[in-house]
């Protein structure tokens, strides 16, 4: 008899968390909250000119970037934009803007002893379709 009382209690606790688990997914499903991920050092095909940006210069000096532009390229499928969301890398030119979200880069104009590299910053915002919006400071390098 006590053992099919506890036996009982068990499958209802599980019941009961199984059915909560699923309302929170739903929750984050609805109001998907939307973070920039660091990208450990330089991407491939990053040659050249173009801009590397984190948040802050001891993240910059470490290679933990948050935004790439490579520009400068005679063929344009060479120039891109990179940047992850969530973890996902997105990668993009401009020919092919994301459909999910606007981006917005201001830059100052860079400063520097190096005439073909300036130390720039600036600021990155993402307008998500949802309404949600990510606006980060930007510390980095632009040249070629």
């Amino acid at each position: 008899m006590k053992i099919s009382v506890i036996s009982s209690v068990l499958i209802l606790l599980l019941i009961l968390s199984c059915n909560e688990k699923k309302k929170k997914e739903a929750l984050n499903t609805e109001n998907q909250l939307f973070e920039l991920t660091v990208i450990e050092g330089y991407p491939n095909g990053y040659v050249g000119c173009g801009c590397a940006f984190a948040k802050n210069e001891s993240d910059f000096k470490n290679k933990k970037f948050i935004y790439f532009e490579k520009y400068g390229s005679i063929d344009d499928s060479q120039n891109f934009n990179l940047l992850a969301i969530n973890g996902e890398i997105l990668r993009w030119n401009d020919n092919d803007t994301p459909k999910d979200f606007t981006l917005v880069v201001e830059k100052t104009e860079g400063t520097g002893a190096d005439p073909e590299s300036k130390t720039t910053l600036g600021e990155l915002t993402l307008k998500f379709n949802n309404g949600a919006t990510l606006k980060t400071e930007l510390f980095g390098t632009c040249g070629c």
